[in-house]
């Protein structure tokens, strides 16, 4: 390994609760399971919410002299940046098979890209002119339940005994909740004891339009009595603490993903780092810790990455390409779960150990120090300026960023970004 790697500015949304907000926090105890010398930068915008965790709170504090600076945002938020230099490492992910260009003019600014999985590696380096590496996400260290199961179960109005299905994630075309919607009455019909829980948000979309939509879902399932399937279909629109959101993921009986692209997909990989049976398209980020001999995977047919006019747009076009799951498979898969349960608990279990060995804090974390150490010494040898300055000394608004398409030399007009 080179030398010791210098001290690193990490660049985050610490305190969102979003999966980039998640991963911001399970690197900063990565890097400090690693012992990198490092402080953080906030890029919150809105007030701090308050966080029980002393490692995050205490990088907060300071600044230090960074020979690095690492950006942790999604693609858009780069095309803030003003400026470029051999110092700076963008951290990001993307969810179909090609960036938008406005993105790959951003990126290229850096001096190189950081991504969590091999499939954002692949077609990122096709893309981009700077060098890509693969950086996983850890595993998220999870609050812990705020209930038992019992309580739990009264609270969510599931009866004893059921079969719970859990699926989280925003309401939009790319995370698919339709189509869970759909498979799990398709698996069952009837089945009183099967229960589905959807954790979502409709910060994308109108409520109103999002319950159309589930209501369209149950009928195009073919269930014989939509009002009773609908009774044993739980859905929370609203905002969870992270201890109920833990509760929901440790009562969980099988998580179900149907999404048509991901990055990474942190609730899918807490669930299978719990140890908790999982079906999930076959495609994307996730097949980094998803294993077919122990995890049901759905096969899909790649579609162009069509979005509808009744939700917020986001930088996906028919250019790029995403997943359709086959439904019927899914549904099938989700039966197989529930009518096989302890074969598919022991497969979640075994799959489990192997997660939580290959994405620990201390695994992630060496990944990370080598690396800065091997850029570190590539500017050294290059001559480059080591101490090329990204922020202020206080925690006041970063110096080198502006609105997104009036920076100079900004990469792409103001209406590009959302």
């Amino acid at each position: 390994m080179p030398e010791d790697a210098p001290h690193i500015a990490l660049y985050s949304f610490v305190f969102a609760r979003t999966g980039y907000g998640t991963a911001a926090r399970a690197y900063i105890h990565a890097l400090d399971a690693a012992a990198v010398s490092f402080s953080v930068v906030s890029l919150d915008s809105f007030p701090h919410r308050k966080l029980n965790d002393p490692i995050v709170n205490m990088r907060l504090t300071g600044y230090g002299h960074p020979a690095l600076h690492l950006w942790h945002t999604e693609p858009n938020h780069v095309m803030r940046l003003q400026r470029s230099f051999e110092q700076l490492i963008v951290m990001t992910t993307w969810e179909t098979e090609s960036l938008p260009q406005i993105y790959v003019d951003a990126l290229n600014r850096a001096g190189e890209i950081w991504v969590p999985s091999h499939y954002n590696q692949d077609f990122f380096r096709t893309q981009l002119s700077v060098p890509v590496f693969r950086v996983p996400h850890p595993v998220d260290a999870l609050p812990a339940p705020r209930y038992n199961r019992a309580e739990f179960d009264r609270e969510m109005n599931v009866p004893a005994g059921s079969f719970v299905f859990t699926s989280i994630g925003t309401w939009q075309e790319r995370k698919n909740l339709e189509g869970v919607i759909e498979s799990f009455l398709r698996a069952f019909p009837r089945e009183d004891d099967a229960i589905l829980i959807v954790k979502t948000s409709f910060a994308f979309v109108d409520e109103a339009m999002a319950r159309r939509l589930i209501a369209r879902a149950i009928v195009r399932s073919g269930a014989p009595n939509p009002e009773q399937a609908e009774a044993r279909i739980r859905i929370f629109p609203y905002y969870w603490p992270d201890e109920c959101l833990s509760s929901l993921l440790h009562r969980t009986d099988c998580f179900v993903s149907l999404h048509r692209g991901e990055g990474w997909c942190y609730p899918l990989f807490d669930a299978a780092a719990l140890g908790i049976p999982t079906v999930s398209t076959g495609y994307s980020g996730p097949l980094d810790y998803l294993d077919p001999r122990y995890h049901r995977l759905v096969s899909y047919k790649p579609t162009a990455a069509n979005q509808q006019p009744h939700t917020i747009r986001f930088a996906f076009d028919r250019s790029m390409t995403w997943a359709a799951p086959n439904l019927e498979d899914a549904a099938a898969k989700m039966r197989e779960v529930y009518e096989r349960r302890e074969e598919a608990k022991a497969d979640a279990i075994t799959a489990a150990a192997e997660i939580r060995r290959a994405y620990s804090l201390q695994a992630v974390g060496t990944i990370a120090k080598q690396r800065f150490a091997e850029r570190a010494a590539e500017i050294k040898n290059s001559g480059a300026d080591m101490q090329e300055e990204l922020f202020c000394r206080t925690p006041a608004p970063l110096v080198s960023l502006t609105i997104p398409g009036r920076a100079l030399h900004s990469p792409s007009p103001l209406s590009a970004c959302n």
